[in-house]
């Protein structure tokens, strides 16, 4: 077990992710509306910790326990993807669930599933090779390709979080509520 800094990183981003969303279920169980409060802070919870699970046990965990072994740094590395088009599409859910729950998130979710297997393929195809640098750090070292369809996979997944937290702090009336989305509009 080699520690480096990307593991450390990942592991105190999980636990930071972890306490935001425990506050975030905690302040909307003491909302008015009960049934619907508590749905909500659920969800909202469940998106956290799932972000926390992705970054602090698979990212953080996984860089730590392999990060001498590129070849397992290449599975984690396709299962944090994986797993962050899961987030992704959860994000979509709980955007619609909250705001538009009339609407279907199906289109969407297909997108991000679609995203998904684009960039499977691009991992498969372009096989990155991990390596740890002169820093102590892990140079995932992969293709332009790649990294540009993984930002897109991070840029739906954060800007759903950004979405939902900047419009719950608009729309709630309850102080606790709003001065928790003040201090932490997003935590990623």
């Amino acid at each position: 077990m080699l520690i480096n800094t990307t593991s450390i990183a990942f592991i105190f981003l999980g636990i930071g992710l972890t306490f935001c969303g425990w506050r975030f279920f905690r302040a909307f169980k003491k909302s008015g509306d009960q049934q619907k409060g508590n749905r909500i802070g659920f969800l909202l919870a469940m998106f956290l910790f799932m972000f926390a699970f992705q970054n602090g046990i698979i990212l953080g965990l996984g860089t730590l326990l392999f990060a001498n072994n590129p070849k397992n740094l290449f599975f984690i590395l396709i299962l944090a993807n994986l797993f962050l088009a899961l987030i992704a599409m959860f994000g979509v859910y709980v955007a619609y669930f909250i705001f538009a729950p009339r609407s279907s998130p199906l289109l969407p979710i297909l997108i991000i599933a679609l995203l998904s297997v684009i960039i499977s393929v691009i991992t498969f195809v372009d096989h990155p090779q991990p390596l740890i640098n002169a820093r102590n750090g892990i140079d995932w070292n992969i293709s332009f390709r790649l990294s540009l369809s993984v930002f897109y996979l991070l840029l739906i997944s954060i800007g759903t979080q950004f979405y939902i937290f900047i419009r719950l702090f608009f729309l709630t009336r309850i102080r606790e509520i709003k001065f928790f989305h003040y201090f932490y509009p997003s935590s990623q």
